[in-house]
């Protein structure tokens, strides 16, 4: 399972900051966001700005953002 780190065009406070899936696929419309092979999670494109898949070693800070790995 992967976690992956969601920046959205919007100012909306109730959208996950971090989605844990499996794998995630875009069509036209929607990232749809897969574990177990079932959709856990279906954003519209338009709301979306980026997505990344985190490092297993990152931690996600009190704002829900992703940090870096300390070394």
């Amino acid at each position: 399972m992967a976690r992956f780190e969601v920046l959205y065009n919007s100012n909306r406070r109730d959208f996950d900051k971090v989605i844990e899936a499996d794998s995630y696929k875009v069509d036209a419309k929607f990232f749809t966001f897969v574990k177990d092979k079932e959709v856990i999670r279906s954003l519209k494109v338009d709301v979306v700005l980026q997505i990344r898949r985190m490092d297993d070693d990152e931690q996600e800070d009190d704002n829900g953002q992703g940090n870096p790995p300390s070394l």
